[in-house]
């Protein structure tokens, strides 16, 4: 079953077309990779399908509702989690705010809250030790993941992740890759990664897209 659909997708930013009736399926409970090069529109597809972007053409169906005209507050509670390629760790926070501050946008209690930190942490327990450091005194590696635990925290059905291996060492990408195969399986999350270069994680894949000049090219 899809648990994501979209359909003859087109979205312009100003008078240029970067989208091009995109048309892609992912299942639920799979590992799907985009891949293409730097400019392809694997950052603009995904923030269309968190609601940054609206589409001038077409249609997304996710979890079996037609979401086109949602507004991303609405994708979050839903079930979409979001990792971008910027990170966007707030260097003033500490990293335990940096993980909890998607928490805001949901109305559940504090003791929710902290169930959802502890289960993040049993998936990241590297993190534990860095709670009260600030977000500017991690290093790029902690920061990627960082960013992974916080769309996570949300406990969504589909998480988006922009190029997270973009920039890691060989050992941290491998460890990264085992705990997005954990995360599909402990958390029963259907992922959605957007990569440049499929080689880092070709062998975890259920599906691949290829990606050029906003539209899909090949699948298998």
């Amino acid at each position: 079953m899809a648990i994501l659909k979209l359909i003859d997708v087109y979205v312009s930013l100003g008078p240029i077309t970067i989208l091009r009736g995109v048309n892609m399926s992912v299942v639920e409970g799979s590992i799907t990779c985009i891949t293409g090069p730097n400019g392809a529109g694997k950052t603009t597809l995904f923030k269309t399908i968190v609601g940054l972007y609206k589409l001038s053409r077409g249609s997304i169906i996710f979890d079996g509702e037609d979401i086109t005209k949602r507004p991303p507050r609405y994708r979050v509670i839903k079930g979409i989690g979001f990792s971008p390629d910027y990170r966007g760790i707030y260097a003033n926070l500490t990293v335990k705010d940096n993980l909890l501050l998607p928490l805001m946008a949901l109305n559940i209690s504090k003791e929710e809250w902290k169930k959802r930190l502890d289960e993040v942490l049993e998936i990241f327990p590297e993190l534990s030790s860095l709670l009260n450091r600030g977000g500017i005194q991690t290093s790029g590696g902690q920061q990627k993941i960082i960013a992974v635990a916080r769309a996570l925290i949300l406990k969504p059905k589909l998480l988006l992740l922009d190029e997270p291996f973009e920039g890691l060492a060989p050992a941290l990408r491998h460890r990264l890759l085992n705990k997005l195969i954990e995360i599909r399986d402990k958390m029963k999350c259907t992922l959605l990664i957007a990569e440049p270069v499929i080689t880092p994680i070709r062998d975890c894949c259920d599906h691949i897209y290829k990606m050029e000049r906003g539209t899909i090219t090949l699948e298998g």
